[in-house]
């Protein structure tokens, strides 16, 4: 009959007839069957339902709260309206709906005042309209929620309901409301209502574990309440929520909690992003830093990271969020130098290990580990002269060195960066080309090596001169063989320049360590140019040598402008005029003066470069200039020659 009716005179007529019988019913009984007739309407026809019945029904609804079965009426027909379960037939309706509800601010009010009613049914309704209007206008329901005096409140009251439908339902509508840095306002004031408390006290219960739904939303609404708001990030702080809450979901994460678990992927990604965005929205992040360092934060990020449970990539985001709470941090610098793990390694020789490890094919094809590893180092060196000097001295070999192998000691950092990178003539192309390991594994440790010395020796003279005179072992007899004329005697005699099969990218990072090695540093610049065969190797990088050809070109420029610096290096340090006069003469008859300076310039300009440059910007490193082509070759070199170790073949943050 309705169908019929329907046929007849329209939809719209007859919403009008029944919401004419329900608004002039004298006796609730026929109230309540026009109400009924109304809800199936709305199933078929929400617009015209809306648009006709909605002021009706909103008036009614605070006089129906006594009657929970009309309430229930009421808000399934608004439902129907807004939040259709048929969402793919009714999708525009309930937009449209949607948006046209929420211009009126009180009608979210009257919504809202529904959710203190402990009904599941009533709580379950407001919470799907509400989940529509995020979806469709989320900007107007934020305004109408903090328009309503109770409204934040009324949301975190819902969130303790123990009924499972109702928590997922308003876990939901927080996400959304909370999301995107909407509106700061509301994720103020609901955090200062105690959203912090209760969303770690449902992770706390949750009985399906960490990787469960539950507690991925409720740490993502976390995340969002803390996103770029200074003032929660406080809060979270002075309420002790690092220590109460995230320390202990932390240890959980990386299954050194002591419950035998194991370690949770998810989790553990969740929380470090948690803990590296408290840091980097802090007002204070040295309050921050010093906060999680007394936690206890980076014990426990070392321990489970040298511990065997986590992923290669979770390792990653473990690594980066110490060095995050390590960067400029004096008192959290100390602590991680005198971490002991297990097995009576140091932290950073664990972190050394992981930069240079090669792991299976297939694990980490992106070097992400290597790269966080980097990057750790990186952090922790960066303004730290007293740390720069203690690895520095690492580099020397000690008389108690067989002892201390022998008893199983950990090798100094020094020492196993000094034998990594003397591994480079290990890095032939054509071995590295074929899949061979052994030279792949050379080359990843030549990288993390070459890394490692060039941020000890990054503008601290100490440690440039500890590592010119730096021998490979202590002599027994005779003059020691030293370290950096090893070094080159292993690069040119091998450089594919020669006809050697040296991988190109592992010259590219030897000339980067080269030319931060040389940067003011005479002594060293004399040892390179004081065996001729070194400038002819050099000199060599800089033209079309038989054997280069297989080199990709990005890497060919990096190659090519870095042998021009270490160059222009020993030329600016050459005191000996008859040396200088050789030098210039060597690389004039060769490839030319002009074409020496475009070699810097084009690095200079090649998107490696100006990547680690806008990474650099604003810092020290980069120092004055930045120069293009204009300056002397020496003025290129100042310009560049501190950051050339950050511009990188292998991508990632450190690379």
């Amino acid at each position: 009959m309705s169908t019929a009716l329907n046929d007849i005179i329209g939809p719209d007529a007859v919403v009008k007839r029944i919401v004419e019988r329900m608004s002039n019913a004298t006796l609730l009984e026929d109230k309540k069957t026009a109400l009924n007739e109304l809800r199936e309407k709305a199933a078929e026809h929400p617009e015209p339902v809306a648009r006709l019945a909605q002021a009706l029904l909103l008036e009614w609804m605070p006089a129906a709260k006594e009657d929970l079965e009309t309430l229930r009426g009421i808000l399934g027909t608004l439902q129907e309206c807004l939040a259709s379960e048929r969402e793919e037939a009714f999708r525009e309706a309930n937009s449209r709906n949607a948006v046209s509800f929420a211009k009126e601010p009180n009608n979210i009010s009257i919504l809202l005042e529904n959710l203190e009613i402990n009904d599941w049914a009533v709580r379950l309704a407001v919470l799907k309209m509400l989940a529509a209007m995020e979806r469709f206008c989320p900007a107007a329901l934020s305004s109408a929620i903090l328009a309503s005096a109770q409204g934040p409140a009324r949301l975190m009251d819902v969130l303790s309901d123990q009924r499972e439908i109702i928590r997922n339902e308003v876990l939901l509508v927080l996400s959304g409301l909370t999301g995107g840095g909407k509106e700061l306002e509301l994720n103020k004031i609901l955090a200062f209502e105690g959203a912090f408390d209760v969303l770690f006290g449902i992770v706390a219960s949750d009985e399906e574990g960490p990787e469960s739904v539950i507690v991925r939303d409720c740490l993502t609404i976390a995340l969002n309440l803390l996103h770029n708001n200074p003032s929660n990030v406080s809060y979270f702080r002075e309420m002790g929520c690092v220590g109460n809450h995230v320390v202990p979901l932390l240890r959980k994460a990386g299954g050194v909690d002591g419950s035998g678990m194991g370690a949770s992927q998810t989790l553990w990604g969740a929380v470090c992003s948690l803990l590296a965005g408290l840091i980097t929205w802090a007002d204070d992040s040295q309050k921050m830093q010093t906060n999680m360092g007394k936690q206890g934060v980076i014990e426990i990020v070392m321990a489970a990271v040298a511990g065997g449970g986590l992923s290669v990539e979770s390792k990653g985001h473990g690594l980066r969020l110490v060095g995050s709470l390590v960067h400029v941090h004096t008192p959290n610098r100390l602590l991680l130098s005198s971490i002991m793990l297990q097995g009576g390694s140091t932290a950073l020789g664990a972190v050394l290990r992981m930069c240079l490890e090669e792991l299976e094919i297939g694990q980490d094809p992106q070097h992400s580990l290597n790269a966080a590893a980097a990057f750790l180092f990186q952090c922790y060196l960066h303004q730290n002269v007293d740390g720069q000097q203690h690895l520095a001295a690492t580099l020397m070999p000690q008389p108690s060195m067989d002892d201390e192998e022998e008893g199983g000691m950990e090798e100094p950092v020094g020492r196993q960066v000094m034998k990594a990178v003397l591994l480079i003539d290990k890095a032939d192309d054509r071995a590295i080309s074929a899949g061979n390991p052994d030279a792949l594994a050379a080359l990843t440790k030549v990288w993390g090596a070459a890394t490692v010395l060039g941020l000890i020796l990054h503008n601290n003279s100490v440690c440039q001169e500890i590592a010119v005179a730096s021998p490979l072992e202590l002599p027994s007899a005779g003059a020691p063989e030293m370290f950096l004329p090893s070094l080159l005697a292993a690069l040119s005699k091998g450089s594919a320049a020669q006809g050697g099969g040296i991988d190109g990218r592992g010259e590219c990072f030897l000339l980067q360590l080269f030319a931060i090695w040389l940067h003011k540093c005479p002594s060293a610049a004399h040892a390179m140019s004081s065996e001729p065969s070194h400038v002819m190797w050099l000199v060599g990088l800089l033209g079309s040598t038989p054997g280069r050809e297989r080199m990709p070109e990005r890497v060919a420029l990096q190659v090519r402008g870095c042998a021009s610096l270490v160059l222009a290096s020993c030329l600016q340090f050459a005191e000996d005029s008859e040396l200088l006069s050789s030098i210039i003469g060597i690389i004039e008859s060769r490839v030319g003066l002009q074409v020496f300076q475009q070699h810097i310039t084009l690095m200079l300009k090649s998107e490696p470069f100006l990547a680690a440059k806008r990474r650099t910007e604003g810092g020290s490193a980069m120092g004055a200039g930045g120069g293009g082509g204009g300056g002397s070759i020496c003025e290129c070199w100042k310009s560049c020659s501190s950051s050339c170790g950050q511009a990188s073949m292998w991508g990632g943050e450190a690379r």
